[in-house]
């Protein structure tokens, strides 16, 4: 089971052990001219074990334009960085990616 602390603070429930996860997230909307928006989020999230010297960070932007009132085309940058990743992953990931949404 997987739960929330207020915005910062996860807590993970396994086999009856309680296990609490320090997760901080910076994020900021700023809304553009026509209805365009555009949104940053940064995460942090160190690990449980070695505090201070393993981490993960990963930083999120994306450009919402309204094509009409119900149809949003996206465009989002996000890139990750594992502090100390697993022997078969690598240190960071990017990715770019265009969407289109559909708001009901």
């Amino acid at each position: 089971m997987l739960g929330f602390f207020g915005p910062f603070v996860a807590y993970l429930v396994v086999f009856g052990l309680y296990l609490a996860i320090t997760m901080r997230k910076i994020s900021k909307k700023i809304k553009l001219k026509n209805s365009n928006f555009f949104s940053a989020s940064l995460f942090y999230q160190p690990s449980l074990n070695e505090f201070s010297s393993d981490y993960k960070v990963s930083a999120l932007m994306a450009l919402n334009i309204p094509l009409s009132e119900k149809i949003l085309f996206e465009i989002q940058v996000s890139s990750a960085l594992d502090n100390d990743p697993p022997d078969i992953s690598k240190k960071s990931n990017h990715s770019f990616t265009t969407n289109f949404r559909y708001v009901f």
